[in-house]
């Protein structure tokens, strides 16, 4: 359940949003000035390859915040000029508050917010984040350092390889494997539409591999996430997966900061995690074969 907490506990939890991220970190605030122990949380937060979104509104970014966040190799920086909401979270919580970043270290002002866990208030979180990703598509970026998740480039330990000789040698072992699955290479990335026959489409659009089903109803995809998105996990705990609103794409990308010896075991580790998740979709009912 939510949690609703005062000044103290909101400042206290800010800081644990950070400390306990594992991946990646977003703070929307009008006013940034962040306190120097927020700084150096973030800044421990990005030694450790995780990623940091700001995004921030109404004054122009000062000479010194600018450079403290500079030193930041995993930021990625917006300004939204009409922007007054707060909100805080990881891939585990969310704090929605009245808390401005620069208030983080004042006791002076009165504040609260509510607490929600990713887990158990699932839907509320997604409805959330998805508010904060409309805020974001329509703000400057002034600052990248990585790529959003729909434009990570899923280079490889070392860089041993290009993403594009990888895809292509996904693309040859599948069509190999199913030369009727309606797949085909069209010299910078894989499609198949009808995947194996089935009322999905394939292609390398986000991450390697993207799935987009056919059924375009936002409610029956909403529920289907919300009942199956833990049993993907399971099924594919070495993948990240994003099943992205309107709920009709589900995207793999490589775990963060895994190695390969060599582009086929890359190769091998793609297409495990492409039939397993088309496999595991049509278990659950989700995927079907097509009219």
């Amino acid at each position: 359940m939510s949690e609703f907490i005062t000044t103290k506990g909101i400042a206290y939890h800010i800081e644990e949003l950070v400390k306990r991220a594992d991946k990646e970190i977003t703070l929307v605030t009008p006013y940034l000035k962040i306190a120097p122990l927020l700084l150096e949380r973030i800044m421990e937060h990005d030694r450790k390859g995780c990623f940091t979104t700001i995004i921030y509104g109404k004054d122009e970014l000062r000479a010194d915040q600018k450079l403290a966040l500079s030193r930041l190799n995993n930021l990625n920086l917006y300004f939204a000029k009409n922007l007054h909401a707060k909100c805080y979270y990881n891939e585990k919580q969310l704090l929605i508050t009245s808390m401005n970043l620069y208030e983080f270290s004042e006791n002076n002002n009165r504040e609260f917010g509510i607490v929600v866990d990713a887990k158990k208030e699932r839907y509320l979180y997604q409805e959330v984040v998805k508010e904060v990703e409309s805020i974001k598509a329509s703000a400057e970026l002034q600052q990248q350092n990585y790529k959003p998740k729909e434009e990570i480039s899923q280079q490889t330990a070392y860089n041993k390889y290009e993403y594009k000789e990888l895809m292509e040698e996904v693309y040859k072992v599948l069509k190999k494997k199913y030369p009727f699955s309606g797949i085909s290479w069209d010299g910078d990335a894989l499609v198949a539409e009808n995947f194996l026959d089935l009322n999905i489409d394939l292609t390398n659009r986000y991450g390697f591999a993207t799935i987009t089903l056919h059924n375009d109803d936002y409610d029956v995809n909403r529920r289907y996430k919300q009942e199956h998105f833990d049993k993907l996990y399971q099924e594919l705990p070495s993948y990240r997966i994003y099943w992205s609103s309107p709920y009709d794409i589900i995207s793999l990308y490589h775990q963060k900061n895994i190695e390969f010896m060599d582009i086929q075991d890359d190769v091998r580790y793609c297409i495990y995690g492409i039939e397993t998740l088309v496999n595991t979709l049509r278990k659950l009912q989700v995927v079907s074969k097509s009219n």
